[in-house]
């Protein structure tokens, strides 16, 4: 092993975008259940299951890291009412 990284430097900046958007919806979807009277444990459990699906993607894997984020984009527009 020559101590390289194999990530290029694309590759790092789009992982850095998918957690980014993952704070946005992470945050997005706090300030959505203190706004409503909805169940306060969902939020909870899906930012918790958003965040162990980040973990569990492969970072050297660019295809997984794309196809996140995209959802993660799909589902911040989502709760913050907006379409896409």
């Amino acid at each position: 092993m020559n101590g390289r990284s194999q990530w290029r430097l694309d590759d790092a900046a789009a992982h850095a975008r998918m957690r980014e958007t993952l704070l946005k919806l992470r945050s997005a979807l706090i300030e959505t259940s203190r706004q409503t009277s909805d169940n306060e444990t969902a939020p909870s459990t899906e930012i918790r299951d958003l965040h162990r699906a980040v973990r569990s993607i492969d970072g050297f894997d660019r295809r997984a890291v794309d196809d996140f984020a995209t959802a993660l984009e799909a589902r911040l527009l989502e709760v913050s009412g907006e379409r896409a």
